[in-house]
């Protein structure tokens, strides 16, 4: 390379980027989603839950630059953990098997992780509560910090209320910080039972429909639905991804497998569900 040439150094500095772009892209790909996550119920659109849940697309290359943005939220999440213990806190991150504490259940279908649970000889009297942590921009931060979690992100607040009530819990504590200055705002959410009710039951339904869920908007036109990565086959008849997934013969059942009703047996691999077969018939 010649270094006095002005052009060279700026392509040379571009394919820097890139290349760690790429490395990122790889290192993090995205995946289909093969459970349910509890926050995913909390989305305004069951349709778009229903089509992620059926694999009605392949997932999309991973964006190097976001990739890295989400990776910073795990090195926030062990220092909050260490502010906390230093204050206090007593935080179990793993369960006694040292592996991170998760929900479980329709089969093995519905799944998430939980980052933590804890107590406070004062706060919290002694009572484990849940304990979770978002590292987010100042925009995400500041409407967090205004309104209850409820309000500002309620996918997010499904998912603890799923984790409350699974574990039995009383309360979460969500500490979120904030990306651009490292502000905290921890906020008590008390237990919604009623609310884990009603996901429970989303959530069912969405795994068993056979046919698409109501969707948000009629209107293709409309904003969330413009932006949504099902939108051309919930508005616009665009076949689905041929896989088992989105066969009206491929139904969930225990240890997270699927079972074939055409052929009577379960399906033996993720291979053999993304590969389907000639009596495919797709859900409507």
């Amino acid at each position: 390379m010649d270094f006095s040439d002005s052009a060279a150094r700026i392509t040379v500095a571009e394919n820097i980027r890139n290349d760690i772009d790429e490395y990122w892209s790889l290192k993090r790909p995205n995946r289909q989603s093969t459970r349910i996550s509890p926050s995913s119920l909390g989305e305004e659109c069951a349709a778009q839950t229903w089509y992620r849940w059926r694999w009605a697309n392949a997932p999309t290359k991973s964006d190097g630059r976001m990739a890295r943005y989400n990776s910073r939220g795990e090195d926030n999440e062990t220092d909050i953990i260490d502010y906390l213990r230093g204050t206090g806190w007593t935080i179990f991150d793993t369960n006694e098997k040292n592996e991170q504490f998760s929900i479980s259940d329709f089969g093995g279908h519905l799944y998430g992780k939980l980052d933590s649970i804890g107590n406070h000889p004062v706060y919290t009297n002694g009572i484990n509560i849940l304990i979770e942590y978002k590292y987010i921009n100042y925009k995400r931060f500041a409407a967090l910090t205004k309104e209850a979690l409820q309000l500002s992100d309620f996918k997010y607040y499904c998912q603890v209320v799923l984790y409350m009530d699974y574990f039995n819990l009383p309360a979460t504590l969500f500490m979120p910080a904030n990306r651009n200055d490292e502000d905290i705002k921890p906020s008590i959410i008390p237990a919604d039972p009623v609310q884990a009710k009603v996901l429970k039951e989303k959530a069912y339904a969405i795994m068993t429909a056979k046919q698409r869920p109501a969707r948000i908007a009629e209107n293709p036109s409309f904003y969330k639905c413009k932006f949504c990565e099902s939108v051309d086959n919930c508005h616009y008849n665009k076949p689905l991804l041929k896989s088992c997934r989105s066969c009206v013969n491929c139904i969930p059942v225990d240890g997270g497998k699927f079972h074939c009703n055409k052929w009577n047996a379960i399906i033996p691999s993720k291979e053999a569900i993304l590969a389907g077969c000639d009596e495919w018939t797709p859900v409507k």
